[in-house]
C-alpha cells in the first residue's frame, strides 16, 4: 500500500450472499464452510495496518 501512497483502508466481514447464485447453477461455493471472521480478528488486522501508519476502519465505521 505504502508503494502506492495508499495510507487508508476499510476492513469489512466477509459475506455469502452470493452462495444461493453458486447453487442455482449448480456450482458448490467453496467457502460456505469458512467460519465469520470474529471481532476479536478484525481488530488485529486492523492493529496491524496501525502499526505501519495506515489509517484502518472496521465495517461502516469510517469518517467517509
Amino acid at each position: 500500500m505504502k508503494e502506492l501512497d495508499l495510507f487508508e483502508i476499510n476492513l469489512l466481514k466477509f459475506h455469502r450472499l452470493g452462495a444461493t447464485k453458486w447453487e442455482q447453477m449448480g456450482k458448490t461455493y467453496e467457502y460456505m464452510a469458512h467460519g465469520d471472521m470474529t471481532e476479536e480478528r478484525m481488530e488485529e488486522l486492523q492493529q496491524m495496518y496501525l502499526d505501519e501508519n495506515i489509517a484502518c476502519y472496521i465495517g461502516d465505521n469510517t469518517p467517509f
